[in-house]
């Protein structure tokens, strides 16, 4: 078998077009790669400030404010208004935790007490608003809202409306916090 010149310049052409093939496609690879990377950062990126709305960054600045004493009563009322009508139940819960350091005292209970009167209410998160509710008025020893924190428990146990591991997670929660109102209630030995 013979091979000429012009075989061995067609093999070399051959061979060096196919080289630079696989060469260009490892290249052209590694960016789809790169790319599709980009595009993944870019989406959790998107996807986080949607599942963070703006109402949440204005919650925490009036909350930072509140812990510096330093909050003025329109931010008060703010709070207090998104606790009672936000329908985002992540943006309430966050706003609640403002409730035990806003000087409204009394409103703060009131609007808290409110919030634990919601049942099937798709605003209250299954449950998750009611349980906070309970959470803060325990920790602003709110005695006054004994009652109706007794009335989420017997609804807990009585109607069962969650799945039964979370209802009984509510049920021990609320149970804990009602023990601490009654110890605050009859006086902490």
């Amino acid at each position: 078998m013979k091979f000429t010149i012009r075989d061995l310049i067609s093999l070399t052409i051959v061979i060096s077009l196919s080289l630079g093939w696989c060469a260009d496609n490892r290249k052209l690879h590694r960016a789809n790669e790169q790319l599709q990377l980009e595009n993944l950062t870019l989406q959790f990126e998107i996807n986080s400030l949607k599942s963070y709305p703006a109402d949440k960054r204005r919650i925490e600045e009036i909350h930072d404010a509140a812990k510096d004493g330093e909050l003025p009563q329109h931010h008060a009322e703010e709070i207090l208004f998104t606790v009672q009508c936000e329908s985002d139940f992540r943006v309430r819960v966050r706003a609640m935790a403002v409730l035990p350091l806003l000087p409204e005292r009394e409103q703060a209970i009131d609007v808290l007490v409110a919030a634990l009167r919601e049942r099937n209410q798709a605003s209250a998160g299954d449950g998750v608003v009611p349980m906070y509710a309970v959470k803060y008025l325990s920790a602003m020893k709110a005695t006054r809202a004994l009652p109706e924190v007794q009335a989420w428990l017997h609804y807990l146990r009585s109607e069962q409306p969650f799945e039964p591991r979370e209802n009984g997670q509510f049920i021990s929660r609320t149970e804990l916090f009602i023990a601490e109102l009654m110890l605050e209630q009859n006086g902490r030995p």
